[in-house]
C-alpha cells in the first residue's frame, strides 16, 4: 500500500459509487436498509448517505456500507437518496439520486363534531365527523354503541339516526376513518338520550252504587242476576306513538266500602274488550276492607273498551271510592 503522504500527492482518482438498495421507482415500506457499492484505486475511507438532500445519519466507515431508514416516519410519496463516497486522501464521488416512494403507512386524524361531546339529544339526530389525512380520506363507518349506522360515507359525509331506538343514558358514537392505503383512525363521543314517552295517565270509571237485594253465592260462581254493570263504561285513549313506545294498562281500584254489613263480601271486576256475559280478559277482586288494589302491567293497543262489575252478598247503597285503569308507555327500544 502506498503510504498516505505519498499518495496525496499523486492520487487523483474518485472513489466509485452507486446505491444498491431502495431501487430507483420502488415503494417501500417499514423500515429498509439503504446501501452502496463504493471503490477506489486505494481505500475508500466512508460513504455519507443522504435522505432528500440532508445527511441520514452518521458516516459509515464499515463495508458494506449501509444505514437503516424507518419510512412510516417519512411523508407519503417521493422521497430521493444518494451517497458520497470519500477515499483516504480526500478525493470524494457522488452517486447517481435514486428517487423512489414511501407508502402511505399513515393513520387518519379525526374528531367527532356532532353530537357534541356529552350532549344531551333527542329524536333525529346527524352524526358528523372532521377528518384529516397526509394523502386523503376515502370513508368514514359511524357506529352508535358498536353497531353500524348505515353504510360508510365519503371524507365529509355525515348519517342521520332516530335515537327513539336507543334507550335513555348514556350512549357512544364512534367514527371509523380511512384512506385510500386501509389506514384507519378510531374516534369516538359520549352523549346522553334523553327522549320522553308520551304522559301517563288513568282512564277512571269514577265510583258506582249497588241498589236492591240481589243473591250471588260466591265468586266466579255466581248468580248473573247478583251483577251491578257500571253504568259509565270507556274506552282506553289512544296511543300516540306507537312506533317507539308500547301502551300498558293496570286495573286499579279503591275498597269498596260496604256499610250495611261488616261482614258483606264483594267483588269487582274490570273487563278489558270483553262484551256483557263474555269472559274476562282481566280482572282481579276485593273480598275485605283494606288499602286500593291493583292488576299487574299488561299490554294495551289504544281504543280498547273498558267496562266495570261488581258483585255483592249485601245490598249497599255506598259508592266505591274510584274504579280506574292506569296507562302508561314504555321505549319499545333500550340499551
Amino acid at each position: 500500500m502506498i503510504p498516505p503522504g505519498v499518495l496525496a500527492a499523486c492520487d487523483r482518482v474518485k472513489p466509485a459509487v452507486s446505491i444498491s438498495n431502495p431501487g430507483q421507482g420502488t415503494t417501500q415500506s417499514g423500515t429498509i436498509t439503504v446501501s452502496a457499492n463504493a471503490s477506489d484505486n486505494d481505500q475508500v475511507k466512508q460513504v455519507q448517505f443522504y435522505l432528500d438532500g440532508s445527511p441520514l445519519g452518521g458516516a459509515d466507515t464499515v463495508a458494506p456500507f449501509s444505514v437503516s431508514l424507518n419510512t412510516a416516519g417519512l411523508s407519503s410519496g417521493g422521497h430521493s437518496v444518494y451517497a458520497i463516497a470519500t477515499d483516504r486522501v480526500g478525493n470524494t464521488q457522488q452517486s447517481a439520486t435514486v428517487s423512489w416512494t414511501a407508502a402511505d403507512q399513515h393513520a387518519p386524524g379525526g374528531s367527532i363534531t356532532s353530537p357534541g361531546y356529552q350532549a344531551t339529544v333527542t329524536g333525529t339526530i346527524t352524526l358528523a365527523a372532521s377528518t384529516s389525512d397526509d394523502v386523503g380520506v376515502t370513508s368514514i363507518q359511524y357506529q352508535i354503541d358498536g353497531s353500524n349506522v348505515g353504510g360508510a360515507v365519503g371524507a365529509g359525509g355525515t348519517q342521520n339516526y332516530d335515537t327513539h331506538y336507543l334507550g335513555v343514558g348514556w350512549h357512544t358514537v364512534y367514527a371509523i376513518i380511512r384512506d385510500a392505503a386501509g389506514n384507519q383512525t378510531t374516534v369516538s363521543s359520549p352523549f346522553y338520550v334523553n327522549n320522553q314517552p308520551p304522559g301517563s295517565s288513568y282512564l277512571s270509571l269514577g265510583p258506582f252504587e249497588y241498589y236492591g237485594w240481589e243473591y250471588c253465592d260466591y265468586y266466579p260462581n255466581f248468580n248473573p242476576n247478583g251483577k251491578a254493570f257500571h253504568p259509565g263504561n270507556g274506552y282506553m285513549p289512544g296511543n300516540p306513538n306507537p312506533t317507539y313506545y308500547n301502551m300498558q294498562g293496570q286495573l286499579w281500584c279503591a275498597h269498596l266500602n260496604d256499610t250495611q254489613d261488616p261482614g258483606t263480601t264483594c267483588f269487582l271486576g274490570l273487563w278489558i274488550n270483553s262484551n256483557p256475559g263474555g269472559s274476562p280478559d282481566a280482572n282481579y277482586t276485593i273480598g275485605s276492607p283494606g288499602a286500593p288494589a291493583a292488576s299487574g302491567w299488561f299490554g294495551m293497543s289504544g281504543g280498547e273498551y273498558v267496562r266495570c262489575e261488581r258483585w255483592t252478598n249485601q245490598p249497599d247503597v255506598t259508592p266505591t271510592d274510584e274504579v280506574r285503569v292506569n296507562y302508561r308507555f314504555v321505549p319499545k327500544y333500550s340499551s
